[in-house]
């Protein structure tokens, strides 16, 4: 999703000394990115929905920013002995950023619907801002595992430093600039 020469230039470090590193806390910062918004962020292998509540003809899925569909199949039995057919890309129309799938069916042919699909970015469909703030993200990781190594003048043990970012980012005190865009990205569930 980022490249982590666009982190180097960021901290301003020329050699390639730090790159194990620099590749460990760009992860973190795309997982935690991730879990700040309640949905994949980074494409992932494909994502499988069964959804059996059609409302209004329309479904909504879990995953929804940059969604590609692979397949799409409904079921013409009952939920005990599904039978699968697949749908073509004319029975339905994707919201491809909101994750909305329409379908065009003129009654209630179907109980069910399967979903095969990816979300998220790649790194060249990654958004400028989220791409932005994935790189701040990533640099402030890197300082503050440098800042947890040389407090402690031993070798950096992970699962502390995992542990001490999340509780570090829990306490709010994470950047706006990066909270900001992170929000614009996050699941939010409303329930009635």
């Amino acid at each position: 999703m980022i490249d982590k020469n666009q982190l180097k230039i960021y901290l301003g470090i020329t050699d390639n000394l730090q790159d194990d590193l620099l590749d460990m806390m760009i992860k973190k910062a795309i997982w935690f990115a991730g879990t700040y918004c309640s949905q994949i962020i980074n494409k992932p292998t494909e994502t499988i929905e069964e959804i059996s509540d059609i409302e209004n003809k329309q479904v909504f899925l879990f995953n929804y920013h940059n969604v590609e569909i692979d397949k799409v199949y409904k079921n013409t039995s009952d939920s005990f002995n599904p039978n699968w057919e697949l749908m073509t890309s004319t029975d339905y129309s994707l919201e491809k950023n909101l994750g909305i799938l329409n379908f065009k069916f003129t009654s209630n042919l179907t109980k069910a619907i399967k979903v095969l699909y990816f979300a998220g970015y790649d790194t060249n469909s990654v958004p400028e801002d989220l791409k932005t703030a994935l790189i701040e993200l990533s640099a402030m990781f890197y300082y503050k595992a440098g800042d947890w190594k040389t407090l402690k003048n031993e070798t950096v043990d992970w699962d502390k430093v995992e542990f001490t970012l999340l509780n570090w980012t829990d306490k709010g005190q994470l950047p706006i600039s990066i909270t900001a865009i992170f929000d614009k990205y996050k699941k939010y569930e409303f329930f009635t």
